[in-house]
């Protein structure tokens, strides 16, 4: 996956894609409490991840939006997910517990969709924009420290104690969280 633009990064309103979309969208801003998204087009292997607000392709013919409710790593890179969608036929009908494969970038339903891109919640102390807190985000905030030039939305997600700076303060919390959490948490919350 590529690694997220960090310039562009406020979602205040529907995606101009249609209602699964929307639907897609305004579950992420009720479950994480947050309208800041960070969208990551897909190139080859997705891990998908509780939230996810996932876009998908058939054949260049029809694209559909579903938000990923529940996810099984199957070993060697294959998933099985659940999710909910709104149905884009103009009823905006909500099916939930749909379950899905996804393998290598594409979605299996029935039908072989390939995965376009991801939209996820930017979460404080994701530096690396991997949607992991682990070491590679301790390593780029002692960069940060170190005088590294970064975007003004890496350095919002730097500064964990939300004191209006940078300093070795965030990077001890950060490895704090890192030596006693799972990764895949967002220990400090997300961007609002």
């Amino acid at each position: 996956m590529a690694k997220p633009n960090y310039e562009s990064f406020d979602y205040r309103r529907e995606a101009p894609y249609g209602q699964c979309a929307g639907f897609a969208r305004q579950m992420q801003i009720e479950y994480f409490d947050t309208t800041k998204f960070v969208q990551t087009p897909i190139y080859g292997s997705y891990t998908p991840h509780i939230g996810d607000h996932l876009r998908a392709d058939y054949r260049d013919i029809l694209q559909h939006s579903i938000l990923i409710t529940g996810v099984t790593d199957n070993g060697n890179g294959d998933y099985t997910i659940t999710y909910a969608d709104a149905d884009a036929e103009g009823h905006c009908e909500i099916n939930i517990n749909c379950t899905a494969t996804i393998s290598n970038g594409r979605l299996y339903d029935g039908l072989i969709w390939s995965c376009l891109w991801v939209e996820r919640p930017i979460m404080i102390g994701d530096i690396n924009g991997d949607s992991l807190i682990n070491y590679d985000d301790y390593i780029e905030i002692s960069n940060i420290i170190s005088g590294k030039s970064v975007s003004s939305l890496c350095r919002l997600v730097s500064d964990i104690d939300f004191n209006g700076r940078v300093d070795s303060n965030d990077r001890a919390l950060l490895m704090d969280a890192i030596n006693v959490q799972n990764p895949m948490k967002a220990s400090f919350g997300f961007v609002r």
